[in-house]
């Protein structure tokens, strides 16, 4: 029963930062694919490689603390 709750709140932030991130768009990239990378400290490392290879097709992003640390969503 714990771990059905873990996963139903796990879903609910990940719906929310969708949420957030998909109005924080700039109208040129409003017809480019999204792509929303949740993971550990390993999915921060490979993020920005993501970005660049996919700058033309999609916007990539992650959660953020701030400005300029990625959020590790282990827990």
């Amino acid at each position: 029963m714990k771990s059905q709750a873990v996963i139903f709140q796990s879903l609910v932030l990940s719906l929310a930062v969708v949420g957030i991130l998909s109005t924080a768009r700039a109208e040129d990239e409003s017809t480019k694919l999204r792509v929303l990378i949740l993971g550990d400290s390993i999915s921060i490392g490979y993020t920005p490689t993501v970005q660049k290879l996919l700058q033309e097709e999609a916007v990539v992003m992650r959660p953020m603390r701030d400005e300029k640390k990625p959020e590790n969503c282990q827990g």
